[in-house]
């Protein structure tokens, strides 16, 4: 399940990459920027970072997103694994 800030987060990176058009390069700089922040993500509950499970569905949840605003073919789904 997303939280409210997840989903922004989430419409916030697509804007950005709707912005850079057909820049590849900055595209996958974005991707991989955004997969770091990802990975650094601290529960705030436990002050431990998330288990790597959580950490996959958020990726899950960007993916599915970037394929529906996107569309199935969008260049920065290569990177962002």
């Amino acid at each position: 399940m997303l939280t409210s800030a997840d989903k922004t987060q989430i419409e916030n990176f697509v804007i950005k990459v709707r912005n850079a058009g057909s820049d590849e390069q900055r595209v996958r700089m974005m991707a991989l920027s955004e997969l770091s922040k990802v990975h650094r993500r601290i529960n705030p509950q436990t002050n431990e970072p998330y288990a790597p499970t959580t950490n996959r569905r958020l990726i899950t949840e960007y993916r599915n997103i970037i394929k529906a605003e996107l569309g199935e073919n969008a260049s920065v789904l290569d990177t962002f694994k």
